[in-house]
């Protein structure tokens, strides 16, 4: 069984869909296409998928998409916080050769 899902490409990144596709590699498989506004998910479940309600499924596919969205939306955020407090814990560490 296969379906299609379609996600706007000005609001999604082809990088979320990919994450939430990998969260669910045990149960299907993705094939994705691009056109001039939209990235083409076709979802094609394994044989011996758990899946028994699709519309669930793509509901919980989307979820997991604007989840990984998020996620990514926040590390970019956050970044140069992130790398300040890597940056100072390890200056204070006495791993560098300037000691």
């Amino acid at each position: 069984m296969s379906s299609s899902l379609n996600f706007d490409s000005q609001c999604t990144s082809l990088e979320a869909i990919k994450k939430a596709a990998y969260v669910f590699s045990d149960r299907c498989a993705l094939d994705i296409s691009e056109d001039e506004s939209s990235y083409i998910c076709k979802i094609i479940l394994k044989k011996d998928s758990t899946i028994d309600d699709y519309e669930d499924f793509e509901i919980e596919f989307r979820n997991e998409v604007l989840d990984q969205e998020l996620r990514i939306e926040i590390a970019n955020k956050t970044d140069g916080v992130k790398n300040l407090i890597l940056a100072f814990a390890f200056s204070k560490s006495g791993l560098s050769d300037n000691d």
